[in-house]
């Protein structure tokens, strides 16, 4: 089943960082990339128009769910930072190499909701925000804080260019975290400081300059100001005055720290006279619409409820940190079942159980109800038995319960066998 699209081409870009700036090549008419959703998968989503022997990059960013990249010889590489099965990807290859990509991606969804898979194309490393059209690149090299601060103030967007320059990048909701985070690089300086006041966390860069986004520290009762976004890592700030400036780390939180060196991000964009059409990103998005197969709301008071396979397939697309789930009935699975989800939360079985079916076929390496659980969040798994008898010939990784796990499991059961015999 193929969902309607809604289609957007945007026209703001850069291309190729130099020292004074980015030179900006032309690009043909006619470039273009189109989101198609196939049976949960970005199959039928094509790039078309570019000079097939040129590298690109294509980036993928859902707003909710994850993204997985199943690399089954397209010849593209990943290049963003959180590994193949993220909320954003960053692929590198030839046209007929992403194309090849992209049909191997398929789409976790969340538990409910409507949202978009934005999808973008370049010739170079440079990142758009779907959202504000700004503009985003990393450089990696490392300078003090004061120092980046003031070299991302004198970049301008085109080499040689007059305006249109940049400031460090400023983290205004999920989406442009994601980008500075996974889809460009952790352990970079971003645009913010508590130097002046202890514990109030200013933007200091952009059209944001001057604005409280958060104040204290956590250990003291810190919170957001005015409802501002931030993603602080847990137990963070907590430098007082001998930490006064944000790094951004691996997993999009952010943690301060005392001045050193670092890579930094460059943001273009929102400022009086910036101007952005010099260049052109190719750009499409998929409006996607979720029936909800689960009851809840995933917290402590109303934890999302598990009540049969459907909505145990779907704690994947649910999961995150601290989020809560509930089973509230045996389960049986299919004989199909997929086994490639992962939990991110709490989950709770309450004594029920989890049975396999008899003749229940493996497909891949890391398969279990889930193949793995507690790789980007704090997991844990409680009070479940887990009944089944599994084939696993050829296959690795191959658990009842998981295929791997960096969760926290107690009293929790398992049995049956796997048997991994070639006779």
């Amino acid at each position: 089943m193929k969902l309607s699209l809604k289609s957007a081409l945007a026209t703001i870009a850069a291309i190729g960082l130099l020292t004074a700036g980015f030179s900006v090549p032309a690009q043909a008419a006619g470039e273009s990339i189109d989101v198609v959703i196939t049976d949960d998968t970005l199959t039928g989503t094509t790039i078309s128009g570019f000079d097939p022997g040129v590298t690109l990059r294509v980036a993928l960013i859902a707003e909710l769910g994850r993204l997985v990249w199943e690399n089954n010889g397209s010849g593209a590489s990943l290049v963003s930072y959180d590994g193949s099965q993220s909320q954003s990807l960053w692929l590198e290859g030839t046209q007929d190499q992403l194309n090849a990509a992209l049909g191997e991606i398929s789409i976790l969804k969340p538990c409910s909701g409507s949202y978009k898979i934005y999808a973008q194309v370049s010739a170079d490393t440079l990142l758009e925000n779907p959202l504000n059209g700004h503009l985003y690149k990393t450089v990696y090299n490392s300078l003090y804080f004061n120092d980046a601060f003031n070299e991302a103030n004198q970049t301008p967007l085109q080499q040689g260019g007059t305006d249109t320059f940049g400031y460090l990048a400023t983290i205004s909701n999920p989406i442009e975290n994601t980008i500075v985070s996974n889809l460009l690089t952790p352990y970079t300086w971003f645009g913010a400081t508590d130097r002046d006041v202890d514990g109030d966390w200013t933007w200091i860069s952009g059209p944001e300059a001057g604005q409280v986004f958060y104040r204290g520290m956590a250990n003291q009762g810190g919170e957001p100001v005015d409802g501002k976004y931030s993603n602080w890592n847990g137990g963070e700030p907590n430098g007082g005055t001998s930490e006064n400036y944000p790094e951004m780390l691996g997993g999009g939180k952010w943690n301060d720290i005392n001045d050193s060196a670092r890579y930094y991000t460059i943001e273009w964009g929102g400022m009086p006279g910036d101007n952005l059409t010099g260049a052109s990103v190719k750009s499409d998005y998929a409006d996607i619409s979720i029936t909800s197969v689960v009851t809840g709301l995933g917290t402590e008071e109303n934890p999302y409820r598990v009540n049969n396979a459907e909505a145990l397939a779907a704690t994947s697309g649910c999961g995150g940190e601290g989020v809560k789930f509930l089973q509230t009935a045996d389960i049986t699975l299919p004989a199909d079942w997929a086994g490639n989800g992962t939990m991110n939360g709490y989950y709770e079985g309450n004594g029920w159980t989890i049975t396999y079916s008899p003749n229940t076929v493996i497909t891949h390496d890391n398969f279990g109800v889930w193949a793995n659980a507690g790789n980007d969040f704090d997991s844990e798994i409680h009070n479940v038995t887990v009944v089944g008898d599994l084939d696993a010939h050829g296959y690795n990784r191959v658990g009842l319960l998981l295929g791997e796990s960096n969760a926290l499991i107690y009293d929790t059961a398992v049995s049956g066998s796997i048997n991994v015999s070639d006779e």
